[in-house]
């Protein structure tokens, strides 16, 4: 039944100073101005109720209100996690009337279960309602839910650095290698993609700056890359000059030279500056070495000259007598 309270705050006197109110629900009840201390429910007349106080008036309802029980987000965890315990899991009660939610006590102990396992990929994962109950003081209900977000799972963190790598110009580039410096794969899990490095094929246009590229660990891994850079050192070639001849007083000849060591598509088009000889032109200076002087192959090779030497051979000359003639008896012109 419902009660309603046509007296004002003094409708109810008792001997004993306490009065007790039993009916169906408060939100079908007129209370007026009377002033209670307590409530409860799940009360019947005459038979069960919650522990109600000795002292103070109250109003004893049958119904009985239901209260939400939502599962707590927990901490999040990282890929590749075990899964967390949800025995005795947090929670939070929804559905109180009125200010009831400060005076209401609710005991007890819930137990979860989630479909997250351990190697689960990035997402969110319910944590639902398995097993255990509380209990309210005030006589309230529950009403047990998941929720269906409650276990975040988020990337696991990876630092890669690359290799410093280092090549001889018109060699083929070394393979770009890395390594984890933070973090670790998860159990089978593997790097896909590769590096790569910055376009450049000679000496002085490096150092080459090696970059991530297409390397990826997947959507379950944040990835931070620590770059580096390959280097391209000078290739060897062998220059040896060609021995030479001239006659005395003639014209020196060109100065040339043979290479071994040239790479990358290169020509002796790469030469320049020219060689050069030891001052000299008599026969008696022989041998005149024939020096490196200016000649180079550019930035991209390390030259080793190889000398030789110019000589120079006697020039020929013809020597004719004079005819002479003189008187008999006299001397010799």
């Amino acid at each position: 039944r419902n009660f309603t309270n046509n007296g004002g705050s003094g409708a109810l006197a008792t001997a004993s100073g306490r009065w007790l109110v039993y009916s169906a629900s408060p939100a079908s009840d007129l209370t007026g101005s009377l002033s209670n201390s307590f409530r409860r429910f799940s009360c019947t007349y005459g038979g069960s109720c919650p522990a109600i106080p000795t002292m103070g008036n109250g109003f004893l309802y049958s119904t009985t209100p239901v209260i939400t029980v939502t599962p707590n987000a927990l901490s999040s965890i990282v890929y590749g996690a075990v899964a967390p315990t949800l025995a005795g899991y947090a929670y939070t009660l929804s559905g109180y009337l009125g200010s009831d939610a400060g005076v209401d006590g609710v005991s007890g102990t819930l137990n979860g279960s989630t479909t997250y396992t351990q190697g689960a990929s990035v997402n969110n994962y319910a944590l639902n309602y398995q097993s255990g109950a509380l209990a309210s003081t005030m006589g309230y209900g529950f009403s047990y839910v998941n929720n269906t977000s409650a276990i975040t799972v988020t990337p696991r963190l990876l630092t890669v650095t690359a290799d410093i790598k280092t090549k001889t110009y018109g060699a083929v580039d070394p393979g770009l290698t890395y390594q984890i410096t933070t973090g670790s794969l998860y159990n089978t899990d593997a790097f896909t993609g590769a590096l790569s490095r910055a376009v450049g094929e000679t000496v002085a246009g490096g150092p080459y700056a090696i970059g991530q590229n297409t390397l990826s660990a997947g959507s379950n891994y944040t990835v931070t890359y620590v770059g580096n850079n390959l280097s391209i050192t000078r290739a060897a070639l062998t220059v040896t000059a060609d021995a030479q001849t001239k006659v005395y007083g003639s014209a020196d000849p060109a100065l040339t030279f043979a290479n071994s060591g040239l790479v990358n598509g290169d020509t002796v088009s790469i030469f320049s500056g020219a060689l050069s000889r030891a001052v000299g032109e008599n026969v008696a200076g022989v041998p005149y070495a024939i020096s490196q002087n200016t000649l180079s192959a550019g930035n991209n090779y390390t030259v080793t000259y190889v000398g030789n030497n110019l000589s120079i051979t006697r020039a020929a000359l013809t020597v004719t007598a004079n005819a002479q003639t003189k008187v008999y008896g006299s001397a010799d012109p």
